[in-house]
């Protein structure tokens, strides 16, 4: 009871003990808690339908221009020709004498489209410079509208998911994998690059209030102390707890 009389930093002249049980928050208990739960908080990424009906609709474009050069039975020059004017800047010769020499090209393009829309199913992420470093480090939940309720998926960060960086290796991978022409292994990645985008996004307000929750959540550390327990020791200094 008259522990009340000492100040910080003081030196204890006499042991105190408790005169009856009683519980008190340990502040900073309760603060390293609330950060810990708060770093296990994953950032939440948004799946965007839109980007993605824009990539596959693109591609879907391509495709059917390159069709109709094909059925007018142009020769190769001028369908390199055609493609240039049309998508200047996007392939090289290389690619498109490829495509124009294929021996089902047709069927080549439909098989380039199931790898794209595959690609673009998985996610293409765009990821912040800065912003996720408050986050859980190891996962992050991306978030898809496709009705409600929305669909949520954990995810590991980092080096597993595709982005634009990586994003060759990763139609390497898909059209290889099987149920692909051989034909396309060697010409999909630069026939697909120019149509990929990103279409998974960090959104700051959904993890900011995922944070929130988290800090809501969080109990205070209760300590408790037995009557008859002793609190301060003689000779020692007194500390704010």
């Amino acid at each position: 009871g008259d522990a009340g009389s000492f100040s910080v930093g003081q030196i204890a002249d006499r042991d105190v003990t408790a005169d009856r049980s009683f519980e008190y928050e340990d502040e900073e208990a309760t603060r390293l808690r609330r950060e810990a739960q708060e770093r296990l908080v994953p950032a939440v990424f948004r799946f965007s339908e839109e980007a993605t009906r824009e990539s596959l609709s693109s591609f879907s474009r391509f495709a059917a221009f390159c069709q109709v050069q094909f059925r007018d039975r142009v020769s190769a020059e001028a369908f390199k020709l055609a493609v240039q004017a049309e998508y200047p800047g996007a392939f090289s010769r290389d690619t498109l004498d490829a495509l124009f020499r294929a021996p089902a090209r047709n069927q080549l393009l439909e098989s380039a489209a199931a790898a794209l829309r595959s690609l673009m199913e998985g996610g293409v992420f765009s990821v912040p410079s800065s912003g996720l470093e408050g986050y859980n480090p190891d996962t992050i939940e991306v978030v898809r509208y496709s009705g409600a309720p929305e669909e949520r998926d954990r995810r590991f960060s980092g080096a597993a998911n595709v982005t634009l960086a990586n994003v060759q290796r990763r139609i390497a991978a898909i059209v290889s994998s099987g149920g692909y022409p051989s034909a396309l292994a060697s010409v999909a990645p630069a026939l697909l690059g120019p149509f990929v985008a990103e279409n998974v996004f960090f959104s700051p307000e959904d993890s900011a209030r995922r944070l929130e929750n988290a800090r809501e959540r969080v109990d205070p550390v209760v300590k408790r102390v037995e009557r008859g327990e002793r609190i301060l020791r003689r000779g020692f200094i007194v500390a704010k707890e």
